[in-house]
């Protein structure tokens, strides 16, 4: 193996002769082109700039964040969601060695260069804690911390097309002291006639977990799981032609005819131009018919929860994103899922815990699909932890699993559906916010997670790490999860509630806590139930809405704000199908699939009491109430 000395010599000999290849400056008016976008293509790379390279000076972590927020539509960003930052040779090609403060070509279109140091995306030293800088005012490079400490510029850059770099990168990754080399310069090394073992692995990983979905009758959506060496971006092939190159590890791929099948291929594409091997070639079908299943939400968007890209709040019913074939809406307290018609599951919103599913902790502002998971039937969704049922009457669970919520027998969170236990014949589940629930084909109740106010219903006040049943409930048809209570509803319309009775939420006076089911009285007819955060509903078959528990918020339909610890109706509704219970506000569709809202609008900061109905949408199918907002399906 070389020496360090020798591996030194190698790197600043290299550095010398790559930087005498960087591309001059012959005419800067000529190399690079004004888009009259905001946005400005250098000739020679086939790079588009940002035009304004003084957008800010910040921490490395906060230049990720800007990026990030330009593709989410929450920047200005010019028309364009694959913004990112450069790598260390792609922000150098910029560089003329003849020119100072800055040192960019004589006559380029660029404003608000700082003569300053701009962060890249490439890594120095083989260390994780150091970044690539390059000074603008005279065009050297260096590798610094990436602490919140230092403070550099951002000039994000994004890539015109499929593009290979035909200059070599002009700094060693390795750095002055490190042993390492740059892709770049493995073909000068090569040249020199160095060792192999004084080059690294340089072809970036092929795309793990590619699969596409049909999410419409026109259009197909490509996900993968982006690679450990975090490449430059992704190439993407569609029946073995070259179709597009994407940041994002997900590309929409419209304007294909009904019962239209494609294929795809992902690769890996380097800042050096080195392309991964091809992995598995994935297919997908269009709907044969027109576009259904459309899912829309409104409300509270800290976390990405209505699907639409950005974090921005909304009054008004938006569509998600990229979701055209979805039969059923869940919403947790801060994250949402739509299960689609051929079997997937889609999730998007908070993601602390790993409750999306997608093996990380990323917060996810566009449905993001499960990995592994098919044939599900029905999802539900607690505050940090996710449930999905499958076709085979399996059950599986992810998230946050303090309390054992998860039910696989353990205490450790997943950021990946794991299999619940002793359930095999499931119908139907529900998660509260901390405990979860399955009802089986024989009408038998299960429960497990969190019990400190009883609301697994086995008598007892102690968590369990896998499914208990539920004392003395049979011929139950359907189940509910509300924050610290549980809901059943019987064959012969009768409801049952068990847990906390803090607000009356249980239906029964003297707002004690009840560790097994009990009856609720003043009920008949039911059709359907509703837990929500300290309040419940019902669903008679004469199609009114009854509530009980507390109503702070005008949660039970009325101007008051007492208690009620007996169901009482709610006038103002009437020929309703589905209800659904959120944290301070309650929603119900009528048989016209119009949409009702009581409670508490967060974003409007304002109490509707009694309901009044949704404008903008109609022929909704499916419905889901959440802390602050609200997610429905419309299929007609």
């Amino acid at each position: 193996m070389a020496s360090m000395r020798t591996r030194n010599f190698i790197c600043v000999f290299v550095l010398a002769v790559l930087l005498a290849s960087v591309p001059s400056s012959a005419s800067g008016a000529e190399r690079f082109k004004d888009r009259g976008d905001g946005t400005v293509l250098d000739t020679t790379t086939d790079l588009i700039w940002l035009k304004d390279a003084g957008m800010a000076e910040v921490p490395v972590q906060v230049a990720n964040s800007i990026v990030h927020e330009m593709n989410t539509g929450q920047r200005k960003n010019h028309g364009y969601r694959d913004w990112r930052i450069p790598s260390v040779e792609e922000l150098v090609s910029l560089v003329d060695d003849s020119e100072l403060y800055p040192a960019l070509p004589k006559g380029n279109p660029f404003t608000g260069v700082r003569p300053k140091r701009y962060w890249t995306s490439s890594g120095g030293f083989n260390m994780v804690a150091y970044a690539w800088v390059v000074d603008m005012a005279t065009g050297s490079t260096a590798s610094e911390f990436a602490s919140y400490c230092n403070f550099f510029g951002v000039w994000p850059v994004r890539s015109s097309a499929k593009i290979s770099l035909e200059k070599p990168v002009p700094v060693p990754e390795g750095g002055p002291e490190g042993p390492g080399v740059s892709p770049g310069d493995v073909a000068f090394l090569s040249m020199m006639g160095g060792d192999k073992e004084d080059s690294v692995e340089l072809v970036p990983e092929t795309p793990s977990a590619v699969a596409a979905t049909a999410a419409s009758a026109t259009e197909i959506v490509v996900t993968w799981r982006k690679s450990k060496d975090k490449p430059a971006w992704y190439n993407v092939y569609m029946n073995d032609v070259f179709l597009q190159s994407s940041v994002d590890p997900r590309v929409k791929i419209g304007g294909l005819a009904p019962d239209t099948g494609r294929c795809f291929i992902v690769t890996a594409y380097s800042s050096s131009g080195l392309e991964s091997p091809k992995g598995n070639e994935v297919c997908a079908t269009t709907w044969s018919t027109g576009a259904k299943g459309t899912v829309w939400a409104f409300g509270l968007n800290n976390f990405g929860q209505l699907g639409i890209g950005t974090r921005t709040d909304s009054n008004k019913l938006v569509q998600t994103l990229d979701l055209e074939g979805a039969v059923e809406v869940a919403s947790g307290v801060e994250h949402s899922a739509a299960v689609g018609g051929d079997g997937s599951l889609w999730l998007w919103g908070r993601n602390t815990k790993g409750q999306l599913g997608d093996g990380t902790a990323r917060n996810r502002t566009y449905p993001t699909r499960v990995e592994g998971l098919k044939g599900v039937s029905q999802a539900s969704l607690g505050w940090y932890h996710s449930m999905a049922l499958l076709e085979d009457g399996s059950v599986r669970a992810w998230g946050r699993n303090y309390y054992g919520q998860l039910g696989n027998g353990q205490r450790m969170d997943s950021a990946t559906p794991v299999e619940v236990r002793n359930v095999k014949d499931a119908a139907k589940v529900a998660a509260g916010w901390y405990h979860s629930m399955a009802l089986d084909k024989g009408g038998i109740v299960w429960a497990w997670g969190w019990d400190l106010k009883g609301q697994l219903g086995n008598g007892e006040d102690n968590d369990s790490l896998v499914p208990v049943e539920v004392i003395g409930l049979d011929g139950i048809t359907d189940i509910s999860g509300g924050m610290y209570h549980s809901l059943a509803l019987g064959s012969d319309g009768t409801v049952w509630a068990w847990g906390s009775n803090e607000f009356g939420q249980l239906g029964q006076a003297g707002f004690r806590d009840s560790h097994f089911p009990i009856k609720v009285d003043g009920l008949k007819e039911v059709t359907a139930i509703a837990g929500g955060m300290n309040f419940s509903l019902a669903l008679a078959s004469d199609g009114t809405v009854w509530a009980w528990g507390r109503n702070d918020y005008g949660q039970l339909g009325r101007d008051d704000v007492n208690i009620s610890s007996e169901p009482v109706q709610i006038a103002a509704l009437e020929g309703i199908k589905l209800i659904a219970a959120g944290a301070h506000h309650a929603v119900a569709v009528d048989t016209d699939g119009a949409l009702w809202f009581w409670g508490w609008d967060f974003v409007g900061k304002t109490k509707f009491e009694p309901p009044h109905r949704v404008a903008g949408l109609m022929g909704i199918t499916d419905v889901d109430a959440a802390m602050h907002f609200t997610t429905v399906l419309k299929s007609q």
